[in-house]
């Protein structure tokens, strides 16, 4: 079933991070008998400790902070029409209207490439839409004039025909004057590996892609939690290439397409365009809401959804952008290939199926992937009314069967956004509910629904008391918990608690702290803090730690924009592939990455484990170490799970993660995202 991911700005996550340093004052106001100045001095670390831990504090900081006005988000130097067939998109990352204005004399903002000459001027005056685009395009061999924008196509806002040479950086400046183009006017950068004026590219640059006139582009990545475009200063992490013959011109390409955007096109903001099941009666896994014809590595996957117009004015264009898919080259034989196809109204009769989208150009002779687009039948003739819905259907060709993902951005005209997320597997139900979003930072890994555990009251184990160190003690029958990031997510449980390890004050034992949330939909509820190990209630848990080198923890924390340190469905590399191997741990280095200095003494991290062949656990500790006995995520086989957690970094700059289960061989893949650090 389909996951929206509402785009507002994370108002919840602050008002979370008041209710938890709430809840915690009822329990500090015991103390109020006791006057010590060390008490008062402590108190405030004391409340608001346990909220940075669950990363609320983190989330509520990081929704608040300015994002970067304008960014380059799409852009290639050749086409099907030679190398004259380039274009270059600007993104306005905000969620109001930006009017163009640039000084010194300056007649606008300029788009440029590393060899210094300007190819196009963004006019003073212009007004870019809220999450809108500007295209600048060659005007001597564009050739995607047919792609769809809002009453018409997506034809160049500005042109210029000195093409840009093939695999060169390109840049965005606050000016438009050759000799100002310099760093300090820099708003953007795009280049690949091999571009020597670092002004042109950011942090290591792009891979660079092979020179072939084929339907490709190169695209910024967007956030699978809020659908925004990712920016972490690194091109290398920020971008990927698409191309509609997936890897067989370019073998750093996944299946996808162009999609330059101009600015009359559909835009993803205002007001959410609401989802739901067609057939509500229905379980969201059966038909009509779901269905998947032949089996295996052969058939199709349809699914079907319900959207409404809540913007409270006529939506004139309806689009569905897919920001990540599982598709063509797939890492590994566990994970799906998809590709999405023009559907047909669904024929079921009682009650009737998902109505028509329609990929659209260029040509996509496999199917859609990363970056493609479904137009639905909305235009400005049949608009689609307020209140009024629509039924979908996302129609996908399997090539492989296996674990999948689908996310898709709706964009719509004059606005309308969301973000609609469904997982699982081919071979089975889709698995995951709907979760609202929390957070419109660059946040890239997905939340789940947390598994429920054979206890449906979790047991408040006693906060240790007077001087007891914050190593963790393992009680000889681990208590068994519900685990979730910290979305509040509503659950059963009628005593909701939240169990996580603590980070020790200057004084204490320093041990690896990990985080084990428990969601509960009473944000009042006073966490409490346990000292208990929480295994995956399905698997033995293991024996009592060995020593564990002590690696300090800072005491002054820094928050990052949210970053992708290592994904193993990436191709192999430090950072990338394999698959982690049960038993086997595996580090990976995280000082040096995605902003986090040398000097960092612990991470901020979201773990993900990503279609895991059997249930089990993961468990992060700095490498070097000793695994420690307490869980940081708890998953069972073949969904999608993730958690926050706080570690300390290890030897070398690393943490370390196993994976653990019951018995027998087992894989799963991994993601690991940064938020913050400790120095």
């Amino acid at each position: 079933m389909l996951v929206l991911r509402r785009p507002d700005r994370d108002h919840g996550g602050i008002l979370r991070l008041i209710a938890c340093v709430r809840s915690a004052q009822k329990t500090e106001n015991r103390d109020r008998m006791r006057k010590s100045r060390t008490i008062r001095k402590e108190r405030t670390a004391r409340l608001v400790l346990p909220c940075v831990l669950a990363g609320l504090l983190v989330r509520a900081i990081a929704g608040s902070q300015a994002a970067p006005p304008l960014m380059i988000s799409e852009f290639r130097f050749r086409g099907p029409n030679g190398s004259s067939d380039e274009f270059v998109e600007i993104y306005n990352n905000g969620d109001a209207p930006l009017t163009v204005s640039s000084g010194g004399g300056s007649p606008g903002f300029g788009v440029v490439a590393s060899d210094g000459l300007l190819r196009c001027t963004i006019p003073n005056g212009t007004i870019i839409p809220a999450r809108g685009h500007f295209l600048c395009v060659n005007g001597a061999g564009y050739s995607l004039t047919g792609y769809p924008a809002g009453s018409s196509t997506a034809a160049g806002d500005a042109t210029y025909t000195t093409s840009i040479d093939d695999n060169v950086g390109i840049a965005l400046f606050n000016t438009a004057l050759a000799g100002n183009f310099t760093l300090a006017n820099r708003l953007d950068a795009v280049g690949p590996t091999t571009e020597i004026n670092t002004i042109y590219r950011e942090g290591s640059g792009y891979t660079p892609v092979a020179v072939a006139s084929v339907e490709f582009s190169i695209v910024r990545r967007s956030d699978a939690v809020t659908g925004l475009p990712i920016d972490t200063g690194n091109n290398a992490t920020d971008f990927r290439v698409v191309a509609t013959n997936a890897n067989a011109s370019l073998s750093t390409a996944s299946l996808g397409a162009p999609g330059p955007e101009n600015l009359t096109g559909p835009v993803d903001a205002g007001a959410a365009i609401a989802p739901s099941l067609v057939a509500p009666c229905v379980a969201d896994a059966a038909a009509p809401n779901m269905v998947r014809t032949g089996s295996g590595n052969t058939g199709t996957l349809s699914i079907r959804q319900k959207f409404t117009n809540n913007t409270g004015g006529d939506v004139t264009r309806l689009r569905f952008r897919i920001v990540d898919v599982t598709t063509a080259p797939a890492p590994d034989a566990m994970t799906a290939i998809l590709a999405a196809a023009t559907s047909t109204t669904a024929t079921e009769a009682t009650p009737c199926g998902g109505g028509t989208v329609a990929i659209t150009p260029p040509a996509q002779a496999l199917g859609g992937g990363f970056n493609s687009s479904l137009s639905a039948p909305v235009t400005q003739v049949a608009p689609l009314a307020p209140d009024a819905s629509i039924n979908v259907d996302y129609l996908m060709n399997v090539s492989q069967a296996g674990t999948f993902r689908f996310f898709v951005l709706v964009e719509a005209l004059p606005s309308g956004r969301g973000l609609y997320e469904v997982s699982g597997s081919t071979n089975g139900p889709v698995l995951f509910t709907p979760t609202p979003m929390t957070t419109t930072t660059a946040t890239r890994t997905p939340t789940r629904t947390p598994t429920p555990t054979a206890t449906p009251t979790p047991t408040r184990t006693p906060t240790p008391s007077a001087t007891t160190t914050s190593t963790p003690t393992p009680s000889p029958t681990p208590t068994q918990t519900r685990t979730s990031t910290p979305t509040r997510t509503p659950t059963r449980s009628a005593t909701p608690t939240t169990t996580s390890t603590p980070i020790p004050s200057s004084t204490s034992t320093p041990t690896p702290p990990m985080l084990t949330t428990t969601p509960t939909s009473t944000p009042s509820v006073t966490p409490s803090i346990s000292m208990t190990p929480t295994p995956t209630p399905t698997v033995t848990p293991s024996p009592p730690p060995t020593a564990t080198p002590m690696f300090a923890i800072g005491s002054d924390f820094h928050t990052l924009t949210p970053c992708r340190i290592a994904d193993t469905r990436d191709p192999p590399g430090p950072l990338g592939g394999p698959a982690l191997v049960a038993g086997l741990p595996r580090s990976f280095p995280v000082a040096g990455v995605c902003g986090v200095p040398v000097t960092a003494k612990a991470v901020a991290v979201n773990v993900t484990a990503v279609g895991p062949t059997a249930a089990g656990f993961l468990t992060l500790y700095p490498a070097g170490g000793s695994p420690p006995s307490a869980s940081t995520l708890n998953f069972r086989a073949g969904i999608v799970r993730a958690n926050n957690a706080v570690t300390r970094v290890g030897g070398g700059g690393q943490i370390a993660v196993v994976y653990g289960v019951a018995s027998g061989p087992a894989t799963t893949h991994f993601v690991l995202d940064v938020s913050g650090y400790f120095e």
